[in-house]
């Protein structure tokens, strides 16, 4: 009888995690696996040798979502090679499994009815995806030649075909509630595009009983659509080249209906229009969650409209601003502070003088926060005279007053983030702490240990690559272990992982050196993640430095981070 794994015990929702983990950190693999078959199956295949569970699982993902390509004109052989590898082959169709499934086709074969005829002799007739609630549309425009020519001189039939195309859609998959469509901006022909787009983006979405979900790729194109048929849209996703003024004026056209929301373009993000109606009162957005502006506003901060007493956003629960902020007081805060969770910022002086000056974030403002993450600059980067607002080091402190409750933290930026040596104060009301992800110039590795004792509960950390500079100057190399280990132990019990970041790294052995003398002192920490390029020279290095004489005695307790 073969011994049960300890694997096998596990309740299904962890195995289910474990295994979502593991594709997703292969799905880097999937587009190469026609090229590089065994790849994929090197990566997975340990893990489903496990136990049953992880097979059971690792299939269940498998079939719940399905691509469908309509490129070829053997429409009946779908090309499902690039995400279905055959370690998971169950030997019959698994298409009315799915629950997500991904169409490729070109525009041309929609309009000219060519994708019609091929669905109609494919074994996808009728309700072929009964339990799909979720269809990706990837529309590209190939060459149209003479399709191109029927098109332009046949509108009525474009038309008819964009109603049967649509109407096909919702036969295959009866319970859809959320299209997605993406652009390969590579191939879409203007003169096509423009003048017939407007009429099939609005017939899909009517598909799913006015919720829809509306991700646009980095097109130029795609600004000229007249998009103002759409309506009652839940998610909107558009991150442009170009002008994207159809896109603030679609997200306000939805915003009662809207709960995720996503906007970026080269030229700015014009954020006035996004939440001031024409009579100049404020856009109540009701049901958002989300709000990501990645791009920067059209106008340089605090010269921006103020609605003094507005709340636009009362629901938010996710707020990423990559770009400055990009008002002049705090409207986006108002009426969220007590459910907001995840949050990332940009700040320079002139920003946190402003966030202060209205007090958004004090010690108990904001009770729920799970995730921080703090983006640095100084003031030249905002066209701001240095000296006229908040100095770097109370914008760096400002950084630590906000959240002081949330267990992840994140803050980049090296202009002016100085030497750790503060460690004990800096975070000294940022006890929840568990994972700290701290991107600046340098550490070092006495800044970590004592960073570690400061936060309690720290289990992960991520930081540039650590110096071992400044030794003692009574104390030898060989000794330095003996050194640390009197010193210093114990920092931390809870303390697992260290991630190292780096772009170029030569000679391993001060980092190794780092790592085993941090793992004296912390008893659990048993993981130094680096990238994946240098991690065979990094192991190669910890193993001769674990037997060297200055960790001889010490190498029993250090063979963990060699597993």
């Amino acid at each position: 009888m073969h011994p049960v794994s300890p694997l096998q015990t596990l309740p299904l929702r962890v195995v289910q995690l474990i295994v979502n983990h593991v594709v997703g950190c292969s799905r880097l693999v999937f587009a190469e696996v026609i090229n590089q078959p065994k790849e994929y199956t090197m990566l997975l295949r340990p893990l489903l040798w496990v136990c049953r569970n992880f097979r059971n699982v690792a299939r269940s993902l498998y079939c719940s979502s399905f691509d469908l390509s309509l490129h070829s004109a053997r429409f009946n052989e779908p090309n499902n090679q690039g995400t279905r590898p055959r370690l998971f082959d169950l030997g019959y169709p698994t298409h009315h499994l799915a629950k997500a499934l991904t169409i490729s086709l070109t525009e041309a074969s929609i309009y000219s009815g060519q994708v019609l005829e091929g669905l109609s002799q494919s074994p996808y007739c009728g309700q072929a995806f009964p339990l799909v609630r979720k269809i990706t549309l990837f529309i590209a425009m190939d060459d149209p030649g003479e399709i191109g020519k029927e098109i332009e001189t046949n509108p009525l039939v474009v038309e008819a075909n964009i109603d049967a195309f649509a109407l096909r859609v919702k036969e295959m998959a009866p319970l859809l509630n959320e299209i997605r469509i993406e652009l390969d901006h590579e191939y879409l022909l203007p003169e096509i595009t423009s003048r017939h787009f407007d009429s099939l983006v609005p017939r899909l979405t009517q598909l799913v009983d006015s919720i829809g979900y509306f991700d646009y790729g980095n097109t130029r194109v795609v600004a000229e659509f007249q998009l103002d048929g759409i309506r009652d849209l839940v998610q909107i996703k558009c991150h442009l080249e170009g002008d994207n003024n159809q896109f603030t004026l679609l997200a306000r056209r939805n915003a009662q209906s809207l709960e995720y929301l996503s906007l970026g373009s080269d030229e700015g993000i014009d954020i006035p229009s996004l939440i001031q109606n024409s009579d100049g009162s404020c856009v109540v957005y009701s049901h958002l969650h989300t709000l990501d502006i990645c791009d920067y506003p059209r106008v340089p901060a605090l010269v921006l409209p103020i609605f003094p007493g507005a709340v636009p956003f009362p629901r938010l629960v996710r707020l990423s601003l990559s770009a400055f902020y990009p008002l002049g007081d705090d409207t986006l805060f108002r009426g969220n502070a007590a459910i907001l969770e995840h949050l990332v910022l940009k700040l320079d002086p002139a920003v946190v003088t402003m966030l202060r000056k209205h007090t958004v974030f004090t010690q108990t403002s904001h009770p729920m926060l799970q995730s921080v993450m703090i983006l640095c600059n100084d003031t030249h980067k905002n066209g701001l005279v240095p000296g006229t607002f908040a100095t770097a080091d109370e914008t760096m402190m400002f950084c630590l007053s906000i959240g002081p409750g949330a267990p992840v933290y994140e803050i980049y930026g090296a202009a002016y983030m100085g030497k750790l040596t503060i460690a004990p104060t800096m975070f000294g009301s940022h006890t929840n702490i568990q994972v700290l992800n701290l991107v600046w110039g340098c550490i070092e590795l006495w800044e970590v240990i004592t960073l570690i004792q400061s936060l309690p509960l720290l289990s992960d950390l991520h930081t540039p690559q650590p110096k071992l500079v400044p030794v003692p100057d009574d104390i030898f190399h060989d000794d330095l272990p003996d050194y640390v280990q009197r010193t210093y132990a114990p920092a931390s019990k809870r303390f697992r992982c260290w991630h190292l970041s780096y772009y170029c790294f030569g000679d391993h052995r001060d980092v190794v050196m780092c790592v085993l003398l941090l793992a004296l002192v912390c008893p659990n920490f048993n993981y130094a993640a680096t990238t994946s390029d240098m991690r065979q020279g990094f192991m190669r290095q910890m193993e001769e430095s674990i037997a060297s004489e200055a960790f001889k005695k010490y190498a029993p307790r250090l063979q963990r981070l060699l597993l």
